[in-house]
């Protein structure tokens, strides 16, 4: 690399640079210049040292900033589907004055003309706000934040190693700026909606305010409290919850209905199977992988609706199958494969997966009707996987030994270790996969597997199969 001189000793190379206050040197300078302009000695360096030292920070903040862009596009898809529900509402409102409208004499209709033009110009008002609020709040954030990082990454290639040194602490400020900051949120007041006048009015609807619309980010769970321990009669192995019921299944063809409201479990026993792998709750009805390898469909008293047979490679996976959006999702551990199904058991299609080792003691839950999140135990991996084109869109080693799987709330996913002594939930964001950390019960209990849980609202529940015990529990 061609030398650079010193501009105070102007025949001497800059050699150093300063550790701390990142100030290019030469041999003269580092002799002469008693202190550092933060008030303390010099910390000379090589420039190669002090490079590497300045490459090593940019590594560490653009992991940090990279974290804070995925939760700038969490916050990006929360903002996104409420403009969308925002725009659906205000057509909705808009249809209503409509049929309103046609009720009602002929001559009313420019009454209702005009209401409509006063409400959709004040919502049109707010949906203005909350596109700015995306496009300036968020995405110009997100742009900032990247063309500062690729600013960043070109010095390093491009730029004299003098020059880099002197501009480091501008740019590194400024993406240290954008991870300090709060995430933006907005507020949107004075919304106008819809209701009926006094009948001596002459026109059946007038506007009135509506509620507030706020967007902010969704935190994730910070604390993990036992509200109930049910015993049951078998080791089980998987839950689901509707209403005031939890649904728990194992060792055997029968159903332990626990009523919440009554404190009181009932038995339902299914017929021509010999036990239960895994159990989906969706629309009403129980979706339920089965031995002797199959798929069965039945109403909440048990009555069967359909069935259909699996690969006999069913028995390598415990549990789950997962429902959503209208398909049913099942591992096929023999071809390495999902199969997805109609809710009537057609196969719709087989994804592969590019996942290694043997598929064993598998999870699953949706965040969407899109995707579907695995935790393979085998494996030690946590994955989400598109299910229209088999893409791995994340893959997750944090969790030791991960054993059950579910989504809370849409954007965190929370993963159980197969085997503890205590209640671990390990909490991942949905959309990258990021660890975020844990929430554990203090509690010491029995060595037991946790090949499953269920979350319904902010209730967590939790089958433990040694114990014999189903805990819920209360996510803050």
């Amino acid at each position: 690399m061609v030398e650079r001189y010193c501009a105070t000793h102007q025949d001497k190379a800059i050699t150093m640079g300063c550790l701390t206050c990142f100030q290019v040197l030469c041999p003269t300078c580092v002799d002469c210049t008693k202190e550092c302009a933060y008030g303390s000695a010099h910390s000379p360096v090589t420039l190669k040292k002090l490079v590497k030292w300045l490459k090593d920070k940019r590594d560490e903040i653009k992991v940090k900033a990279w974290a804070k862009e995925g939760e700038l596009a969490t916050l990006l898809k929360r903002s996104t589907k409420v403009l969308t529900e925002y725009e659906n509402k205000t057509m909705e409102l808009a249809d209503q004055l409509h049929k309103s409208r046609d009720k009602q004499l002929p001559e009313l209709r420019r009454k209702y003309d005009e209401l409509e033009r006063e409400l959709v110009d004040n919502r049109r008002t707010s949906k203005e706000q909350l596109v700015e609020f995306i496009e300036r709040d968020i995405r110009a954030r997100m742009t900032e934040m990247n063309t500062l990082l690729c600013l960043q990454d070109a010095k390093f290639k491009e730029s004299h190693q003098v020059d880099l040194i002197k501009s480091f602490t501008e740019t590194y400020n400024a993406i240290r700026r954008f991870i300090d900051e709060d995430l933006p949120s907005l507020t949107l007041t004075n919304q106008k909606s819809l209701c009926a006048q006094d009948t001596t009015e002459k026109l059946e609807l007038k506007i009135v305010d509506g509620a507030a619309i706020s967007i902010f980010p969704l935190s994730p769970p910070t604390s993990l409290k036992l509200k109930k321990k049910v015993l049951v009669s078998s080791a089980y192995c998987t839950v689901a919850h509707s209403n005031e019921f939890t649904y728990a299944a194992g060792d055997g063809p029968t159903l332990h209905i626990i009523d919440e409201s009554a404190n009181s479990v009932n038995l339902l026993t299914l017929p021509k199977i010999s036990c239960i792998d895994g159990l989906f709750l969706y629309n009403g009805r129980l979706y339920i992988v089965a031995y002797p390898y199959k798929v069965l469909v039945a109403d909440l008293n048990g009555n069967l609706i359909t069935s259909w047979s699996l690969p006999e490679s069913a028995s390598d996976y415990v549990n789950k199958l997962v429902v959503t959006g209208d398909k049913v999702i099942v591992p096929d551990s023999s071809n390495k494969c999902f199969t997805v199904y109609s809710l009537d058991g057609r196969v719709f299609r087989h994804i592969s997966c590019p996942q290694k080792g043997k598929w064993s003691k598998m999870a699953l839950c949706a965040p969407d009707d899109k995707s579907v999140v695995v935790s393979s135990n085998t494996t030690s991996t946590v994955f989400r996987v598109n299910i229209a084109t088999g893409e791995t869109m994340w893959t997750c080693t944090a969790v030791d030994n991960p054993g059950g799987v579910a989504c809370y709330k849409g954007e965190y996913i929370l993963v159980t270790p197969l085997n503890s002594k205590r209640t671990e939930i390990h909490i991942l964001q949905a959309d990258t996969g990021r660890y975020l950390g844990k929430l554990t019960d203090p509690k010491p209990r029995t060595s037991s597997q946790v090949t499953d849980l269920c979350v319904s609202g902010d209730n967590l529940i939790i089958p433990r199969q040694t114990e014999k015990t189903v805990l819920h529990y209360e996510l803050k």
